[in-house]
């Protein structure tokens, strides 16, 4: 039998921080997700490295005024991280698309990151101004920059 004592809560969500990339790539780096996405969370947010790598490469060619796309992003994943395999720029691409195929439009993208961010600070312990269950528990008053998730 399982004690539900031990089963520990989820501080990540995959299909956020797919939508977040999804919403980088379709955004493309000049309407209102991008800047969006950059204030409220970082790379390190992301739990997957692949997510980190992608993130961290979405900002730093949106700082360099590159449009954000899914050719863009991957070539310069591939460029980046020179141990990764010949076909590997192929597999980056499609697995950009495949984020981008799974957010309908760049209008929530404020949430996903934000919802990537809270469980970012919880999975590290940090109580800004909150328990990490008024983040869980959708409540406003006093919830992670008053967020509700």
């Amino acid at each position: 039998m399982i004690s539900h004592t031990a089963i520990q809560p989820a501080y990540y969500d995959l299909d956020a921080e797919q939508a977040v990339l999804g919403c980088l790539v379709l955004d493309m780096g000049e309407n209102h997700a991008t800047p969006a996405i950059f204030g409220e969370m970082k790379a390190n947010d992301m739990v997957r490295d692949l997510h980190r790598w992608a993130f961290q490469v979405c900002f730093d060619l949106w700082e360099r005024k590159v449009p954000l796309d899914i050719i863009s992003v991957g070539a310069e994943l591939a460029a980046r991280y020179p141990r990764i395999e010949q076909d590997e720029p192929r597999k980056f691409r499609m697995y950009l698309g495949h984020c981008a195929s799974i957010v309908p439009t760049t209008i929530h993208a404020r949430y996903y990151a934000r919802l990537v961010h809270a469980l970012a600070v919880e999975r590290r312990g940090v109580q800004p101004t909150n328990t990490p269950n008024a983040v869980r528990s959708g409540r406003t008053d006093g919830g992670y920059r008053g967020i509700t998730l």
